[in-house]
């Protein structure tokens, strides 16, 4: 968000319990443009991950937050989970990116795979692409959000 490009974080967890792991992480609300629990992706009518519905949620309010629109085919989304990979594709976002996990398993087409341990800011240089949003999963770059509440 330093460089202007919007931000938002879409997490299947709860809107509260979301809020609350970026809070105990150090990200403030106004660091980011839009922060999007299950509850509030599902309280507007969208269907959430695996189904594309939070990623367009989020792509429609950052459009509304900026006035302007927003594409997702100009997005960038962040994802640890095959399922929430697969909720990526099915909202048509541009840029993929896979922060691989326990399990290994890394989708073929993944824009970009972060591994293990990688350092972050490395990671945001690579990002700088003129994408419109960022979202990630809170557990692959925190750790569980049980551990910060």
């Amino acid at each position: 968000r330093e460089i202007g490009l919007p931000v938002a974080v879409i997490s299947n967890a709860k809107q509260r319990v979301l809020e609350a792991t970026l809070s105990a992480v150090g990200i403030k609300p106004e660091m980011v443009d839009l922060i999007a629990g299950i509850d509030t992706v599902k309280s507007n009518n969208y269907e959430p991950k695996p189904a594309g519905g939070s990623y367009l949620y989020g792509v429609h309010k950052l459009s509304e937050i900026l006035g302007r629109e927003i594409h997702p085919e100009h997005c960038i989304g962040m994802e640890d989970s095959n399922s929430g990979y697969e909720s990526l594709i099915n909202a048509g976002i541009g840029s993929r990116i896979f922060c691989q996990n326990a399990d290994g398993k890394v989708p073929e087409d993944a824009s970009h795979v972060i591994r293990p341990h990688e350092d972050m800011s490395r990671i945001h240089t690579r990002l700088l692409n003129g994408a419109a949003t960022i979202s990630m999963m809170t557990k692959s770059v925190f750790g569980p959000p049980e551990r910060h509440i």
